[in-house]
């Protein structure tokens, strides 16, 4: 029986993590939330930061008295329902974890109804700010979002950092596409890079490879360079997307450059998002050319 819900579109899912924590990427989640539903774009933020959230706090709010952890402790609930206004038409916001529940390592079944939640949503698009690091649970939502986006600033650490999640984000994805098809990758830890596991393979089991390649060629992260103070930072774009075409074979876009502006950090302490309250600033611009690029037609099909 049809019952009208395949009728639904599934939102578009940008899934925002982070290499390290610091960098701004709650702020950079916040404020292209707001873009998005400034552009009549209805919009459900997530706070995934499993066991360290705070994204109502970015909003003036107080915490919501439900969050995620009440779709894990058998109540009766969905994803949907624990939604709140942030009192910007067109965006909600799910609550991160309440007090109870230490969330911050999933189990398996639980992870996947919250998976399967976050793409049944009934809004246009859903933005999910993942926790910082290369967890299993943070890895699993990068690697769900239509489009996937890490945010760097340009220190050395946090520029290592991006590297170390990127190979993980790969690894990753290459387990379970590898699982899929019931193969078991080699353990020789010489092929330590996704892409040297795939050329192995495709001595013995040439389709597979080809397959499982396929697969990884889906994965095509964005990166935001924020907090940028000079010309040679705001040029580390082509830096990064070099090597990570070197050493992962794998293809990044440069989504945007934002420069640092003292005036977030007191946009934080007054608990209103920078773009309510600088609306005419560059960082303002900033956030909407990396909005409108993400809006651009047919980048998601």
């Amino acid at each position: 029986m049809d019952t009208g819900l395949q009728q639904v579109a599934a939102p578009q899912i940008w899934a925002i993590a982070s290499g390290k924590g610091g960098v701004g990427k709650s702020i950079l989640a916040t404020n292209l939330a707001i873009s998005l539903a400034s552009k009549n774009r209805r919009c459900t933020l997530i706070d995934a930061d499993l066991g360290g959230a705070n994204l109502h706090t970015l909003f003036g709010l107080q915490r919501p008295k439900c969050g995620l952890s009440d779709l894990f402790v058998g109540k009766q609930v969905s994803l949907q329902q624990l939604a709140v206004p942030t009192g910007i038409d067109g965006l909600d916001l799910v609550s991160g974890s309440g007090e109870m529940l230490d969330v911050a390592n999933l189990h398996h079944a639980k992870k996947q109804r919250l998976l399967r939640q976050t793409a049944s949503l009934d809004n246009e698009h859903v933005i999910i700010d993942i926790g910082a690091g290369s967890s299993f649970n943070s890895l699993d939502f990068f690697l769900l979002g239509h489009q996937s986006i890490l945010v760097v600033v340009p220190t050395p650490s946090s520029m290592e950092n991006v590297y170390h999640f990127l190979k993980a984000a790969l690894t990753r994805k290459l387990a379970q596409a590898a699982k899929n098809l019931g193969l078991v990758l080699s353990a020789d830890p010489s092929l330590s890079l996704p892409w040297q596991q795939i050329e192995t393979l495709r001595c013995t089991q040439p389709q597979a490879a080809d397959h499982l390649q396929a697969e990884m060629s889906r994965l095509r992260p964005g990166i935001i360079i924020n907090q940028t103070r000079t010309v040679e930072e705001r040029q580390l774009g082509s830096q990064i997307a070099l090597a990570c075409q070197h050493f992962f074979k794998l293809n990044v876009e440069i989504l945007g450059v934002i420069d640092y502006d003292e005036r977030i950090y007191h946009s934080v302490q007054k608990r209103q998002p920078f773009l309510q309250a600088e609306a005419e600033s560059p960082f303002a611009a900033a956030i909407d050319d990396i909005t409108m690029n993400l809006l651009s037609p047919g980048r998601n099909q």
